[in-house]
């Protein structure tokens, strides 16, 4: 979270010389990562590698063959009515995405909410703000998962090499090859 804020900062200020995380610096969302053709929504949710799950919303991750992370984005009217909330959460969501796209695994991601995030029923009043900053905060926890889920895949990927290795050279080693 004080990532994100120090980058805010920067680019509110335009001083890129402080921050050494930056291997791109330029933090865009052009078209090639996102999602656009209906063909790869279904891709994304027909192979899905991983689910990750929050309170409020769903992400499914699956494998591309591009060299960086794309989002898609399936909002619908049905679990947010007011097209303000849906705009709203929209641009949230690629802006928590396009700060944090340089730390994420090359893979296509689709974001879906599961129930509404900022409606109540009429005896309860939910507070906008308190709503807005839990979904955040939420979507933030999701994409800090995605990157720590590549981290574990490159160690996990490691491991295996070193495990193949041992095992062919246990195999010459009883079969008697050199």
């Amino acid at each position: 979270m004080v990532l994100i804020d120090e980058i805010i900062q920067a680019l509110y200020h335009r001083q890129f010389t402080h921050l050494s995380i930056m291997t791109d610096p330029t933090f865009s969302f052009a078209k090639t990562k996102r999602l656009l053709a209906p063909c790869e929504f279904k891709a994304v949710f027909d192979n899905p590698v991983k689910k990750i799950h929050s309170t409020h919303f769903l992400l499914f991750v699956a494998n591309t063959e591009y060299p960086h992370a794309r989002l898609g984005l399936a909002i619908t009217k049905k679990k947010l009515k007011k097209a303000v909330d849906r705009t709203q959460l929209k641009r949230h969501t690629r802006e928590i995405f396009r700060l944090n796209q340089h730390d994420l695994p090359p893979v296509d991601c689709v974001l879906i909410v599961k129930s509404g995030a900022f409606v109540g029923t009429k005896q309860q009043k939910v507070d906008k703000d308190t709503a807005w900053a839990t979904a955040k905060a939420e979507l933030v926890d999701m994409f800090g998962k995605l990157s720590k889920l590549s981290h574990t895949s490159e160690s996990v990927s490691k491991k295996s090499i070193v495990q193949n290795s041992l095992i062919t050279i246990s195999d010459k080693s009883a079969t008697g090859d050199s």
